[in-house]
């Protein structure tokens, strides 16, 4: 269900989740459905942030690309290189956003669409699945003033950037020409990447917990052999950081925000300089006109 429209002077910041999948049925009456796990991790850092939600697998999208401050794409069962119209509409509307250079972040399947709707190449992993606590390192070729977002006291420049539950097999092989790769691991090597500055994303699930990954992993267990699920359990207990993603998120949509703000200041600024040469124009006319009609009385 969608929000209610924005009302006049609300600078509360609207992020809009495009929702590509449901919480199996088994999983959902212990852990809630997509849009209640969302709610909570995007509010980790920010508890007024406004949450719209457009069910993508349906065809709803937004009208606008300026519905929404920002919008964040979920999860999905389904693969970016299927054909299925609901894909097909969404990729459209992320070459819109990107057109616009409007803020956009991908998780999992997100990242996946994100990267082949701009022309990155997506497809199985050779590894075989990907589950448990994923870490990713650091990119040590990009500098985070492109990215000012991260610059927070999570990102200390140690090597793993932060850890996160997986569950995949698709990876993205090849990123956008625009793509620049900031994080991955030996399993997935473009497990984040940054678009300009109005995309990011990430392979791993920052909104999933330990105990939803446990359950989502005995859930789907016969997908994977003895030794992957046993270890994928004990990488469970490594410790988790939701609030750092959900705190970079809200700096992402502020730093957007803001930017936006100056660029609007800027252009009345300039639209009142030409005011300003316009009514001098006018003014000077009519100087000459009186003067003129002076001379020919």
């Amino acid at each position: 269900m969608r929000e209610r429209t924005r009302i006049s002077g609300d600078t509360t910041p609207i992020v809009g989740l495009l929702k590509c999948m449901e919480i199996p049925t088994e999983l959902a009456g212990r852990h809630g459905g997509i849009e209640a796990v969302y709610n909570t991790f995007l509010k980790l850092a920010d508890s007024d942030l406004r949450v719209r939600t457009y069910d993508a697998t349906k065809g709803e999208l937004p009208a606008s690309v300026d519905e929404c401050d920002a919008y964040v794409i979920t999860g999905s069962p389904s693969s970016a290189y299927d054909e299925d119209v609901w894909i097909e509409k969404l990729a459209g509307f992320i070459q819109r956003l990107d057109e616009a250079n409007h803020p956009l972040v991908g998780i999992c399947f997100g990242h996946q669409i994100i990267a082949k709707a701009l022309g990155g190449r997506v497809g199985k992993s050779d590894k075989g699945w990907g589950i448990g606590v994923h870490e990713y390192v650091w990119n040590t070729a990009y500098t985070l003033e492109s990215y000012p977002w991260f610059k927070s006291k999570h990102h200390s420049g140690s090597s793993a950037f932060v850890s996160a539950v997986a569950s995949h097999q698709d990876v993205v092989l090849e990123l956008p020409k625009a793509g620049v790769r900031l994080a991955g691991s030996e399993f997935c090597q473009n497990g984040m990447y940054a678009i300009g500055d109005h995309i990011w994303t990430v392979q791993t699930h920052p909104e999933f917990t330990a105990d939803f990954g446990r359950d989502l992993y005995a859930l789907r267990r016969s997908r994977f052999s003895p030794d992957e699920y046993k270890d994928a359990i004990t990488t469970l207990k490594m410790p988790l950081k939701p609030k750092i993603v959900s705190e970079w998120i809200r700096a992402f949509v502020e730093h957007h925000k803001m930017k936006n703000c100056r660029r609007t200041h800027f252009d009345w600024k300039k639209a009142g300089v030409w005011t300003a040469v316009c009514i001098q124009g006018a003014a000077m006319a009519w100087i000459s006109f009186r003067k003129l009609s002076t001379l020919l009385r």
